[in-house]
């Protein structure tokens, strides 16, 4: 591919969803990092470590990576305690997202359960411009470096009824401003803050002991929406299914312009998950595939 080509499609890349403002970072296996988007879902399902991996355009080279680590678990009856860590890298821009995850649950009946979070971190920040290549043989100094640390607070609720959950979050709430100015020349980025709202339902089917031998079929719909001001918003539609608690299925549909699908195996406590996405916007689908990969345990 001519070097013309893959600059383009780096810019159509770089620029796609956006608005005035630019989304962060997301995975397609969100539910299984749902504390890191939301702190009220810490320690709900147990005690568990989840980390993934994310490369995303495979054909571009230094395109945007992604890994984050979630943990959560019950401390009594009440208390959910947790962390969450996301590392992203996009060209010479690199971020660490750190965050301390408390829930507190509010039983109200049997079936109807809130649970309210707080978060508290923040977001170590660098831009290292020593490696970029000008036609001036000076330094330009309006590229230059920038190394920070910007704290952050965030708050969500989670609510499960019956088989229904809801999940309404924002993990930073701070919207913070990234500013640097040298000898007149000032270099910024802002963060404005995101909402999340994600609902799902899980249908277990009883296969009644035909093809599936009697275990569980179970069948989770999901849907994920995400908004941040002057950008679009941007909707997951998910689908897996779950047989014999062994191995799930799915795909998803991102209406930012993507497709992808999902298959996890689940072995004892650990389960291991892959995800296959492509791009439906024309331009970026020549930039490649991306790829996501899970690694999950559950502790008994």
């Amino acid at each position: 591919m001519h070097n013309r080509t893959k600059i383009i499609i780096t810019i159509l890349a770089l620029t796609s969803g956006l608005g005035f403002a630019q989304q962060e970072s997301l995975i397609t296996q969100y539910w299984d990092h749902l504390n890191f988007f939301n702190p009220a879902a810490t320690g709900v399902d147990g005690t568990k470590a989840t980390f993934s991996m994310r490369e995303q355009w495979s054909q571009i080279e230094e395109s945007p990576q992604t890994q984050m680590v979630s943990f959560g678990t019950r401390s009594g009856n009440r208390v959910g305690l947790g962390f969450s860590i996301m590392g992203d890298r996009t060209f010479i821009e690199s971020q660490t997202m750190v965050g301390v995850d408390f829930s507190y649950h509010l039983p109200f009946t049997d079936e109807l359960n809130v649970y309210l979070g707080l978060k508290a971190g923040g977001n170590f920040y660098n831009i290292n411009t020593s490696g970029l290549q000008t036609y001036d043989l000076m330094s330009d100094p309006a590229i230059n470096s920038i190394n920070n640390f910007l704290p952050n607070v965030g708050m969500g609720a989670y609510v499960t009824f019956k088989d229904w959950y809801l999940s309404l979050s924002a993990p930073k709430l701070l919207g913070t401003k990234r500013a640097k100015e040298k000898d007149g020349v000032v270099s910024s980025a802002t963060d404005r803050t995101h909402f999340y709202a994600a609902v799902g339902y899980d249908w277990y089917v009883n296969s009644n002991g035909s093809l599936f031998g009697g275990d569980d079929l179970r069948v989770v719909p999901s849907m994920l929406l995400r908004y941040v001001g002057g950008a679009p918003a941007v909707l997951d539609i998910n689908t897996m299914v779950h047989i014999n608690k062994s191995i799930g299925f799915g795909g998803t549909y991102r209406t930012s312009g993507s497709t992808a699908g999902i298959v996890q195996l689940n072995l004892n406590n650990i389960t291991v998950g892959y995800v296959y996405e492509t791009s439906t916007t024309v331009g970026i689908a020549n930039a490649g595939q991306t790829n996501e990969l899970l690694l999950q345990y559950r502790f008994n």
